[in-house]
């Protein structure tokens, strides 16, 4: 979870609010989590009192609690409700009510995702379209990457990537995330390991550039096994 808060009181205000939430079963193979970026933010400050929040969350605040409202901007008809506490004024705790699934005994997620908070810095990112090429490290590989980040630099939405070996042997997949999905990125620019039945990835953004590795799992290519290198700056 990451978000903006900016102001004090009455007068503070939520921007750039994403969160991870469970999107299948413990036993999923993407590791069960996806993160939503949030648009049409409300911000309600704790209060003395308990507050119904208004906008369709049907939830009740308790006292001393914050609240953050907003909508999935893939999914803009249900409203994520988002409510905590803070300990200090660089710290505190947060629920928000998961999706629910059908899985076996011991597979599931509990009914709130949990999260502790902490005021930090975060590496700037910029939101947009990111282009770049595939560089290694097997000799003669060519190939491009795609890759989209919204959120105030905080969701990955889409990492495609397109190669082709020395051999002439390759292929063209998309790594994931996908905009129904999409990866969060750290406070230090970090996007940690992500599978998928096509291969594994991980990057990190910094200077307005992404660079990190994949590995294909299954083409029979150059790539499998292998740790490929790309990298991608942001489209002017």
């Amino acid at each position: 979870m990451s978000f903006a808060l900016s102001g004090r009181g009455r007068r503070a205000r939520v921007h750039d609010a994403a969160v991870s939430l469970p999107n299948g079963c413990r036993s999923a193979p993407e590791g069960g989590f996806s993160t939503v970026n949030l648009s049409r933010i409300a911000y309600y400050p704790p209060t003395r009192s308990a507050q119904l929040l208004p906008g369709g969350a049907f939830t009740i605040k308790q006292p001393g609690q914050f609240a953050i409202v907003g909508t999935d901007v893939d999914v803009p008809k249900y409203p994520v409700v988002i409510t905590g506490s803070f300990r200090t004024s660089r710290a505190g705790s947060a629920g928000v009510p998961a999706y629910s699934f059908k899985c076996r005994r011991g597979a599931g997620w509990s009914k709130t995702s949990r999260f502790s908070l902490r005021r930090s810095t975060r590496t700037t990112v910029p939101d947009g379209a990111y282009s770049g090429t595939v560089t290694g490290p097997e000799p003669g590989i060519t190939g491009t990457v795609h890759a989209r980040v919204v959120g105030g630099g905080r969701v990955l939405t889409d990492l495609a990537v397109s190669y082709r070996c020395s051999d002439g042997a390759g292929t063209s997949f998309e790594l994931g995330p996908s905009r129904a999905a999409g990866e969060f990125i750290g406070p230090t620019g970090a996007v940690e390991e992500h599978w998928t039945p096509a291969g594994r990835w991980s990057g990190r953004f910094a200077a307005g550039a992404l660079s990190g590795t994949f590995t294909d799992q299954g083409t029979g290519d150059c790539t499998v096994g292998v740790a490929t290198a790309f990298s991608a700056t942001l489209a002017r």
